[in-house]
């Protein structure tokens, strides 16, 4: 997540490249780790018209002698193949032969078993409703096309920790509430409206003690790889289904605890979903929502003018080109995007950041009134850092103004970048 050093690497992958479709053979070791690198960020390196035609020289090459008549140079060349575009699907039931380096066993398993695995996966998710993106909804349409092709966000590990009572965990966040607010329910029921890949559930998985999940998202994609990276950890009691949040009042059970985070900001009528959602809590349930903020977007703001005054295509080789031309031009309107905890290291995070088909930004006083309307009772922010939340203490006259939203307005105002691009809110449904 550097920009120098991913021009860096794009480089030494064009050089090896070009080597490798005349013969030569790149380090084992190095050709696995960047095909390793360049599966994870979804071959996002910019890429020449000459290494297209050395990719194919190259593939074509290989693919005329069977895997089992390879040398190391073969398999050190099919390495660097890998790190260019996904490996030939020799089939699992295939396999690699027997004496193929344990590295590109490794490769083999990522770019061929693991898809596999997920598209077996994906043919028995079940859908709440007549169908995911529909429900006569163009935008979600365009959305669950958008998460099919590039499932978000893409991730390797997350970190566990030991779960805590669900009182004990909003405590946590909402360390201004008092005690006598704090629900005490050993086993709650949790939604996670518009789940994603599955780093979202997987957090909550590993937060609330007891508790039994319902996770949805619009893309089928999606949801196969977080179904299978949750395999992995060992969790198997999330229920998983295809919905659009439109289609979610169709259910008949209520949830204590509903997670959005990053999801309502994306549909036609961010309110509309909100009040589904709302729908769903049973009183005195809670509700945690991430909604992009107006004032710490301005950056993908700009980005997203400078895309559409240039024209750049909304696919894969289109977002390749405004990768490299901003991390190239050094605007620094467009410098925060280049921070490594942005969404612009991979194909389907830069998607998500800067060329989403749909994007709504809000204020704090926005959000308030929003949360009004549909019945809900704003409960706090939860600041990026524990000093963040003491500064605004000291500012704001003590912990209960942390319920006000004005104050985390005038707060923000003179700290625009105090909540990154996301707000993280918290609010209720009045028991």
């Amino acid at each position: 997540t550097d920009a120098e050093f991913e021009i860096l690497l794009t480089a030494a992958r064009k050089r090896l490249l070009l080597a490798a479709a005349k013969g030569e053979a790149p380090p084992l070791e190095f050709a696995t780790a960047l095909a390793g690198q360049c599966w994870a960020n979804e071959y996002a390196f910019y890429v020449t018209e000459a290494e297209t035609a050395a990719l194919q020289d190259l593939r074509a090459a290989l693919a005329a002698r069977p895997l089992a008549d390879y040398d190391a140079g073969d398999w050190a060349r099919l390495a660097l193949a890998c790190a260019c575009a996904p490996m030939p699907d020799y089939g699992v039931e295939d396999a690699l032969p027997e004496g193929a380096p344990d590295l590109i066993g490794a490769i083999h398993r990522e770019q061929v078993a693991e898809p596999q695995r997920e598209a077996e996966i994906r043919a028995a998710i079940q859908t709440i409703g007549s169908s995911a993106g529909g429900e006569g909804d163009a935008v979600s349409a365009a959305v669950e096309k958008q998460y099919a092709e590039n499932p978000y966000p893409r991730w390797s590990r997350c970190d566990l920790t030991p779960p805590v009572p669900l009182a004990e965990a909003l405590r946590a966040e909402l360390p201004h509430l008092p005690v006598s607010e704090l629900p005490d329910i050993a086993a709650p029921r949790v939604l996670i409206a518009g789940c994603g890949t599955g780093l979202q559930t997987m957090k909550a998985f590993c937060a609330y003690k007891g508790a039994s999940f319902l996770a949805v998202d619009l893309s089928r994609p999606s949801l196969a790889y977080g179904i299978r990276k949750l395999e992995g950890y060992g969790v198997e009691s999330v229920e998983h289904r295809q919905a659009n949040i439109l289609a979610l009042g169709a259910l008949e059970e209520r949830f204590d605890l509903i997670e959005s985070y990053g999801v309502i900001h994306h549909m036609e009528d961010p309110a509309a979903a909100l009040g589904v959602l709302a729908e769903r809590l049973k009183p005195g349930g809670f509700i945690y929502l991430g909604l992009y903020s107006e004032l710490g977007r301005q950056s993908v703001v700009e980005a997203r003018r400078v895309i559409a005054e240039r024209g750049y295509p909304h696919d894969a080789a289109g977002i390749r080109q405004a990768r490299r031309d901003i991390m190239r031009e050094g605007d620094e309107r467009l410098a925060p995007l280049l921070s490594p905890a942005s969404d612009f290291w991979t194909l389907s995070d830069t998607r998500d950041l800067i060329f989403h088909v749909q994007e709504h930004r809000f204020t704090l006083p926005q959000i308030g009134e929003m949360l009004a309307a549909k019945g809900l009772e704003f409960l706090g922010l939860a600041p990026p850092s524990f000093a963040d939340r003491l500064a605004f203490e000291a500012e704001h006259g003590g912990p209960e103004a942390a319920r006000d939203i004005a104050q985390w307005h005038e707060f923000e105002l003179a700290h625009p970048e105090v909540f990154g691009d996301t707000y993280k809110i918290w609010a209720r449904k009045p028991a």
